[in-house]
């Protein structure tokens, strides 16, 4: 009786160990992906732009907001509170950014033209369509794999 519960807990820390495999591998490739790109305020971004200190940047509709994200001409030390940190945010230096700003025409065509006064590159791109399907399987799936764990553990008890 005492192997046989052996060979259960082996099993189960088994697939235990596949399920965090898995975890792991979906968020190597989908999580965090921000991570390099620190996160500046619009006003920030605004102010960089009319400085001409911006080199270029892309506008893409995400999710009901406009994502900009660009590309200073030489490092800038700027704060991120995105990373972990015990007292609060860091400072970076980094040539890369991300803004968020609110899908309103006013500021869509400020930041047009403030680009196109300091001949800044603007790339505008489409909303991407995969990111609700993405989304959704990204949701749905830790509960196919918990239904599948348990499934598997209680064929092992005979149940």
């Amino acid at each position: 009786m005492n192997n046989k519960n052996k060979g259960t807990v082996r099993n189960t820390l088994y697939y235990v160990l596949i399920l965090l495999a898995m975890v792991m591998v979906v968020y190597f490739f989908f999580g965090n992906g921000n991570s390099q790109t620190p996160e500046i305020e619009y006003s920030k971004f605004s102010q960089q732009l009319k400085e001409g200190t911006v080199k270029e940047f892309t506008i893409q509709p995400a999710n009901g907001v406009y994502r900009i994200t660009g590309e200073f001409k030489s490092e800038q030390k700027i704060e991120n509170s995105n990373g972990l940190s015990v007292l609060g945010s860091t400072q970076a230096s980094t040539t890369r950014f991300t803004t968020i700003v609110l899908p309103n025409d006013s500021t869509l065509h400020e930041i047009t033209s403030t680009a196109k006064t300091a001949g800044v590159k603007t790339v505008i791109q489409e909303e991407s369509s995969s990111g609700i399907w993405l989304s959704l399987l990204l949701s749905f799936l830790p509960i196919v794999i918990f239904i599948f764990f348990f499934y598997m553990m209680m064929s092992q008890q005979g149940g």
